[in-house]
């Protein structure tokens, strides 16, 4: 929000991320937003300075509280889900999240939407080998993603 340092900031791969200083436009003094997020109000101070300037009990609080505060969004967004949807459906859209990763998760989760457990179970009832079964579901998958050899688009020739 700062960018005192003007310097880029860097990922682990060496990308530079994009930074957008937001400073200049906050019409609130720090001290009137900091409560708010449970920083102390006397201190101005730049993130990369946090160190030097809390003591390790206000870090330590600061990031619990953060992580409280996750948690529990995570947990409301749980219960909505399961009164919604039920169990199973939960926890399997939980799973192809956690797929996904952070570039796919989205794109993981909507793969769930999509193809419902209900659904992907229901398509390998009855006596079929375990290689039918995975060939089934697999197919399920791949194409309700779009990823099918018969949806892609023709190779220029």
């Amino acid at each position: 929000m700062w960018h005192d340092t003007k310097t880029a900031t860097n990922l682990q791969n060496g990308k530079d991320v994009p930074t957008l200083a937001l400073y200049k436009h906050v019409k609130d003094p720090t001290g009137q937003w900091a409560d708010g997020i449970g920083l102390p109000t006397s201190l101005n101070m730049r993130c990369f300075k946090a160190t030097e300037r809390l003591t390790i009990e206000a870090m330590t609080e600061f990031l619990d509280n953060a992580g409280e505060e996750r948690f529990f969004t995570k947990v409301v967004r749980l219960q909505v889900d399961l009164a919604q949807m039920g169990a199973s459906q939960c926890l399997y859209q939980g799973i192809m999240g956690a797929l996904g990763y952070s570039k796919n998760n989205l794109p993981f989760l909507e793969l769930a939407r999509r193809l419902p457990l209900q659904v992907l179970e229901s398509v390998t009832q009855g006596e079929v080998s375990d290689e039918e079964y995975l060939a089934r579901r697999q197919a399920l998958l791949l194409g309700t993603a779009g990823l099918l050899p018969s949806q892609r688009p023709n190779p220029c020739p």
